[in-house]
């Protein structure tokens, strides 16, 4: 007899079609009826403020009341936000936002620097919110984005992204200026490409180039940096490469620098005549070492010459030849010219001649 359960209360409605809420003095009692094969739970919610009051649970084809309900009610969900943090965004954009509650999103509030600037409300299990957003209205630099999301039981989840505001008009482009090494250096070995740049707002990124291949590129978040790039050689052969360094700036302009490097690998003695010319150490260090030279011939040969020359092909010096045995022959260079003078640094060529044959080699000397 639902009579002694009180008068028929209807500012409560449940989820579920076969419900009834009375009212005795005060005292609230929830009947709730499962018509289906599974237990499940009913919930019930304020119907004038669309507020979730709380869940029986009913067992499959049963009838159940009680005084008390129990709280089911999760945290409303953020699934995504168009913004990631440390973003930079400009002029107008839209912040996108998709929620959802198992019982119902009521409100969405969104905050600029803890100042709300935009509110929502309604009853939804699922929202995809959109706020126009013009970064003019505000300095540039960085600022905090905070979306509340509220559900039926005044429940809440916050999300907070920090991203940076940019609308100055970058008319400058950046710089960028290799300190090391020098442009026409020899390198013989991996070698450091240290670099400063700069630019008058922000640099975005950094690439480097051999001979126009790009091998790394890295993300900035600075208006100057000095650092270095490690370039290593296993993989490339002797010869002439163009290193250069290349930057953007927030507004995507870009600079770049360069320099030419010949890159000679450091060779090792051998004690075989496997070769017709060959000279060790190369590189030399000019006033520390001196080089070996050796060379062999198919036969006897009493025309033969040894020459030193710079790479525009003037002579630099004749050298002397010692025949060791079996057209076997040893000769030695000090880095002096024929008047006895040092030579500068840089690249020479020594020429073997002898009957209506020639062979080059090609020596570095260092200082």
């Amino acid at each position: 007899n639902f009579n002694k359960l009180g008068s028929v209360f209807t500012d409560v409605y449940a989820d579920y079609p076969s419900f009834n809420v009375f009212d005795k003095n005060g005292t609230k009692i929830y009947v709730a009826y499962n018509f289906e094969n599974l237990p499940k739970y009913i919930n019930f919610f304020d119907r004038n403020t669309n507020t979730y009051i709380g869940s029986l649970y009913v067992s499959s084809y049963t009838m159940v009341w009680s005084q008390n309900l129990e709280f089911k009610d999760n945290k409303p969900q953020i699934i995504s936000i168009n913004l990631k943090e440390g973003s930079t965004i400009s002029a107008t954009i839209d912040i996108l936002i998709n929620a959802q509650d198992d019982f119902g999103i009521t409100k969405i509030e969104l905050f600029i620097d803890d100042i709300k600037v935009n509110e929502w409300q309604g009853i939804v299990s699922t929202i995809n919110y959109v706020y126009t957003l013009n970064t003019l209205l505000y300095s540039d630099g960085m600022h905090r984005i905070k979306a509340v999301i509220y559900d039926t039981s005044s429940q809440q989840t916050n999300l907070e992204v920090n991203v940076y505001f940019d609308n100055i008009i970058d008319n400058l482009n950046p710089y960028v200026k290799i300190l090391q090494p020098q442009n026409g250096d020899i390198v013989m070995s991996d070698v450091y490409i240290v670099y400063y740049a700069s630019d008058d707002i922000r640099l975005d990124k950094i690439e480097f180039y051999v001979n126009n291949i790009l091998l790394e590129s890295l993300s900035l978040t600075t208006t100057s940096i000095t650092g270095s790039w490690l370039w290593k050689v296993d993989d490339f052969q002797e010869g002439s490469y163009v290193i250069k360094v290349l930057v953007y700036d927030s507004a995507n302009q870009i600079n770049y620098d360069e320099v030419n490097l010949t890159l000679l690998k450091q060779q090792t003695e051998s004690e075989s005549y496997d070769y017709i010319l060959r000279n060790y150490p190369n590189p030399f260090w000019i006033e520390k070492e001196v080089t070996k030279i050796k060379f062999k011939t198919d036969k006897k040969y009493n025309d033969i010459s040894l020459q030193i020359y710079d790479t525009s092909g003037k002579l630099v010096r004749e050298l002397q030849i010692l025949n060791l045995s079996e057209n076997r022959y040893l000769s030695f260079w000090d880095g002096k010219d024929k008047f006895e003078r040092f030579v500068q640094p840089g690249i020479y060529i020594c020429r073997l001649k002898y009957g209506e044959k020639i062979f080059n080699r090609k020596i570095v000397a260092l200082r």
